[in-house]
Formats: C-alpha cells, sequence, structure tokens
C-alpha cells in the first residue's frame, strides 16, 4: 500500500476537494489574505492550503499537525495567524472572533463555498419518485436538495447523507465489509457513528473495523517489530492502568522522540517546553487513561528519559535557531528533574556524568562546545538510557512509516470514540477490542 508522505505530497487532504470548491476558496481567501495583510506573499502558500484542506475535512489542529508531522502548538499558533484571519476577512466577521476551528467549515459553507456533499438520488431506493418535477418540488418544498444537474440532484445539508448511507450499508454484511474500507478518512466518520448506533447488535461491525484497522500495517516489518517494543515495554512495568493505556504512552513517547529532529517541532516543542506530541488521555474516555506521569515511578523515569532525549536530538537541530541559553536552561532543567525522580543510583552516576560534561558557565562556550560534541553527547546519552530503562531507540522510520503510524494511532483512536458512542456491542467483544489495541499481530489476544 502506497502512503504519502506528508511534506512531498501536494494533494494532502486532497478528498476535500469532494466537498468544496477549493480553486474559488484559493483564490477568494488570497483576497482576503491581501486585504488582512497587504506586506505577506499574494497567493496562499501551499502550507496555507494543506491546512485549510485538513479543517474542510474535518481534522483538529492537533490531527493535521500529525498528519504533516509537526508540532502541535507550532501548527495552531500559525492558523492563528493565517488561515482563521483569512476566513474572518472572507466572511466579514469582526478580527479576533474566530475561537474554534470548527467554525471554518460552518462559515465558509453559509457563503457557499460547499459544493455537491453527495449524489444521493439514483431513482432507485432513496427517492423513488425521481422525474425532475417531483425533484423540484421537494426542492422548493423542504429544502433538502440542491439541483446539480437535469439528472442529478444533491442533499443541501451533510447530515441527510450521512444518515441514509449509514442505513445502506449496515443493512447487509457486505455493506459493512465496505464501510469498514473507509475508517481512515475523517469525511466518512459520522456515517460510521451513525452504523454503529443503528444496528440492534454492532459486534459483526466492530470486529471487521478492528480488524481493518490492524490490517493497516499488517505487513510492515519495523512497524510490526516496533509494536512489539511497545508490548514487551509496557509488560515490564509495575502500575495499575489498563495495558491498552500503557501501550499507548509508549508509543506516543516513542513517536515523541521521533519528531524531535523535525524542525518545527524542536523550535516550538521540545526545547521551549515539556513535549506533548500526541497527549495519552485523548484516546477514549472508555479507555481511563489519565496516566500520571509524576507519581508512578516507571512511568515517571520514562517519560523524563523520553523528554531526555528527545530535547537533546533537537538541540542538534536548533543551536542554530534557538537561543542557547534557552537551549541550556532545558537541558539541565530535564537532567535535574531526571536525577530528582531516578531511584537508581548507578543510573544517576551516568546521568551525573551527562550533566557535568556540559559547560555550564558561559552560554557561547556552551554553544561552540555543542557544535562539535553535541551529536555524540546525544547518542551515548541515548544508549546508557536504551541501557537502563529500554526506552529511546532510534528506529529510523522512513517518511511513509511515520505517516503510517500516524494514520494507525488516529483509527485505533476512532475506533474506541465509535466502541464509546453508546452502541449496542457485547461486553466480550468490547473487552476484546480494547485488550488488542495497539498490539502487534503476532502478539494479539485470542
Amino acid at each position: 500500500m502506497m502512503v504519502r508522505t506528508p511534506d512531498s505530497s501536494e494533494d494532502l487532504f486532497a478528498e476535500a476537494a469532494t466537498n468544496w470548491d477549493l480553486q474559488k476558496l484559493y483564490k477568494d481567501l488570497a483576497v482576503a489574505k491581501r486585504e488582512f495583510a497587504p506586506h505577506m506573499r499574494r497567493e496562499l502558500t501551499e502550507i496555507e492550503k494543506k491546512h485549510l484542506r485538513g479543517l474542510l475535512c474535518g481534522y483538529s489542529p492537533a490531527e493535521i499537525s500529525e498528519k504533516l508531522y509537526k508540532n502541535s502548538r507550532g501548527v495552531e499558533a500559525d492558523l492563528c495567524k493565517t488561515i482563521y484571519r483569512y476566513v474572518e476577512q472572507l466572511t466579514k466577521r469582526q478580527p479576533k472572533t474566530l475561537k474554534n476551528w470548527r467554525d471554518i467549515p460552518e462559515w465558509l459553507e453559509q457563503i457557499g463555498y460547499k459544493i455537491q456533499v453527495f449524489d444521493a438520488v439514483d431513482g432507485k431506493k432513496l427517492i423513488a419518485f425521481s422525474p425532475s418535477d417531483d425533484l423540484t418540488d421537494i426542492e422548493l418544498v423542504s429544502d433538502l436538495l440542491v439541483k446539480r444537474t437535469w439528472k442529478k440532484s444533491s442533499f443541501s445539508h451533510q447530515i441527510f447523507q450521512e444518515y441514509l448511507s449509514a442505513e445502506e450499508l449496515v443493512s447487509s454484511q457486505q455493506g459493512c465489509q465496505q464501510l469498514v474500507l473507509h475508517i481512515t478518512e475523517p469525511r466518512w466518520r459520522q456515517v460510521f457513528l451513525e452504523a454503529s448506533n443503528k444496528l440492534s447488535a454492532a459486534d459483526s461491525l466492530f470486529q471487521l473495523m478492528k480488524q481493518q484497522v490492524d490490517m493497516l500495517i499488517t505487513t510492515d516489518k519495523k512497524l510490526q517489530a516496533f509494536l512489539r517494543w511497545v508490548s514487551k515495554k509496557s509488560n515490564s512495568v509495575n502500575v495499575s492502568y489498563k495495558p491498552a493505556a500503557v501501550r499507548l504512552f509508549y508509543l506516543t513517547r516513542a513517536r515523541a522522540i521521533a519528531m524531535a529532529s523535525d524542525p518545527d517541532c524542536a523550535v516550538g516543542g521540545a526545547i521551549g517546553s515539556l513535549i506533548e506530541v500526541t497527549t495519552t488521555n485523548t484516546i477514549a474516555t472508555g479507555l481511563d487513561i489519565d496516566i500520571n506521569t509524576r507519581t508512578d515511578l516507571d512511568i515517571a523515569i520514562d517519560y523524563i528519559s523520553a523528554i531526555a532525549i528527545s530535547r537533546a536530538i533537537a538541540t542538534n537541530t536548533a543551536i542554530n535557531i534557538i537561543n542557547s541559553d534557552l537551549i541550556l536552561n532545558a537541558i539541565t532543567k530535564t537532567l535535574d528533574e531526571f536525577l530528582k525522580q531516578n531511584t537508581n543510583s548507578e543510573f544517576n552516576e551516568a546521568i551525573e556524568e551527562f550533566k557535568n560534561y556540559l559547560p555550564i558557565s558561559n552560554i557561547e562556550i556552551f554553544r561552540e562546545w555543542w557544535l562539535n560534541n553535541g551529536l555524540e553527547w546525544t547518542k551515548n546519552l541515548r544508549d546508557v538510557i536504551i541501557q537502563y530503562r529500554d526506552i529511546g531507540q532510534d528506529w529510523q522510520f522512513t517518511e511513509s512509516q511515520k505517516e503510517l503510524l500516524v494514520k494507525y494511532y488516529q483509527a485505533n483512536k476512532f475506533l474506541m470514540e465509535c466502541l464509546n458512542s453508546g452502541c449496542n456491542v457485547s461486553p466480550e467483544v468490547r473487552s476484546h477490542i480494547e485488550d488488542n489495541l495497539f498490539l502487534p499481530l503476532d502478539s494479539s489476544l485470542s
């Protein structure tokens, strides 16, 4: 399966073109951009277009940052300075009145940029009386339909398409099998939620969904090896959380380390603040994920270990971008926090040595020292943490694998959202799905 890389693909979030007049929107937003900020580049940049398409597809800023493999705070800040302001200008709103990213599709739909939400009329099942006069009557009376051509009409509100699509698909096993193929597509989310709640017994649908999620990375040997490490590491710590929650914690920590070399992440997150690539309590309330990264000893040590590695890696990327005093302060603060949390004296001695290597008395001396020694210092720190805590490995994921891992995480997250939406699923199937989240195929529970 070919997976688009986040930076090289010009058609990321391309599904937005299905429902939106993107070319007109790009053109009109460019005019709004010039009105809002005459000094800026006249047309929308490629990243602005990607951000816009992501919002129109229903992705939150955090999800867009995951798809683009960027820091979530950086994406949010960029949206606040660009797309949010342009949309306010285009829709004639007052400046700084857009507070929620969900307003973007709603506001733009209100002024006519949404097109062909769906082709809902086929003359057979959805509306039996399809002569053009009858469709015109329906349009005039109910305002449910918008005429596209003399043969085709569309629903004016997406909720009707979602409802009818769900009703059609869940009417047969074959329909459910077709539905689950779209589990990674945001525009199908509401259809899944409608479908799972329509079924009197949703066990079969959820089993198909779980199989489809697992299939995303079935054939990738490196990602399967990564999940085996996640499982092994999770089983090695003494905590009372649900196993799937612990696996998610280690999956996100490893991904945070992998992201630390990205320039946007280095500047926006890994150095400037505690790294928050994907918080551990966002997947679903049903998993009771509220892992305390300070009071649970194993979790606390591994969390600060991941931060120490992430900040060291990010420093190698950002040493010429960020003030050296901020970098030095971030690294020493992390090492001090580590020494406070860790109880292994031998491990602490090793960390003390790493801290003592840093020339902390003079910022310029530190900067020059890091330029000459930072990579080796980071590698050695990483090796020691791997030795004592088995965390921090360099998985050397390709861009395609990084993107696939994001898609896998988001599909699992959505699976749990559906499972906790009030649907009628048996306790046995619910438990089986929760127990098998984020497991390699050869470790899945029977």
